[in-house]
């Protein structure tokens, strides 16, 4: 994944001193990022949710349509 900055440049840090720069217009190596988490998805069985919005969101709009 790569993160675009407001000026339309991806975002990389820089080799000397770990500063975020976001100076290139195309994605390189030093523009990927990867993300890692660790935090536990909390399952309710019996969710309030009625059946039709339970799901990904894409599962959740074919029901609507």
């Amino acid at each position: 994944m790569a993160l675009l900055g407001c000026n339309s440049c991806f975002i990389s840090v820089t080799r000397d001193d770990d500063s975020l720069v976001a100076t290139s217009r195309t994605v390189g190596s030093d523009e990927i990022i990867q993300i890692r988490s660790h935090a536990v998805k909390e399952v309710r069985p019996g969710s309030e949710l009625p059946e039709e919005e339970q799901g990904s969101l894409a599962q959740v709009e074919v029901n609507y349509v």
